[in-house]
């Protein structure tokens, strides 16, 4: 088996067009973008360490809650990113990504999480999702080119997801 960076940095190598990254600090996959000349735009979104001596930061400061907000005329071709990074705004993420993206999601995490979760969400849309097991985590490649999306179902979801996530917390505090 291949370690999660380098089977990352394979797929960066074959990405064209438009690419939103976040919960990226590795330089290894910092470098295979900047070196790949035929992604056009990359927003680092969540990265915000400072250039030396010029005080610019490196990435755009977009909050996750208002990602569709942002992108909202100009549909993303690809979107990587750490699903512990989304973990907490998993409820507005999983909705606008669907709505944003144009062809495929790469969502990593380490040994120590479990993304299943989040994984269900994304099979609401009748997204078609592939799992890649590596030494040091788990890399899902989401192709969502033929999502299907409706309002309505995104609200009945929402408060789905809602419920859900209070009947957790509800558990959480019985058993601590």
């Amino acid at each position: 088996m291949k370690k999660l960076l380098n089977e990352l940095s394979e797929d960066i190598k074959l990405m064209t067009g438009n690419v939103v990254c976040f919960g990226i600090e590795e330089e290894k996959l910092m470098n295979e973008i900047s070196k790949n000349s035929n992604i056009l735009n990359c927003d680092l979104l969540t990265n915000k360490k400072k250039t030396k001596g010029t005080g610019k930061s490196k990435g755009k400061t977009v909050y996750i809650k208002k990602l569709r907000k942002k992108y909202k005329k100009n549909k993303i071709d690809y979107i990587i990113g750490n699903l512990k990074e989304v973990d907490k705004f998993k409820r507005t993420f999983i909705r606008d990504s669907i709505y944003i993206n144009k062809t495929k999601m790469y969502l990593f995490f380490d040994n120590n999480y479990d993304g299943e979760p989040i994984i269900r969400r994304y099979n609401r849309y009748k997204t078609v999702i592939v799992k890649k097991e590596c030494l040091d985590g788990t890399l899902y490649v989401i192709d969502a080119s033929k999502a299907s999306t409706n309002w309505l179902l995104d609200f009945i979801y929402n408060i789905v997801d809602t419920i859900i996530d209070i009947f957790d917390i509800i558990g959480d505090v019985l058993a601590s």
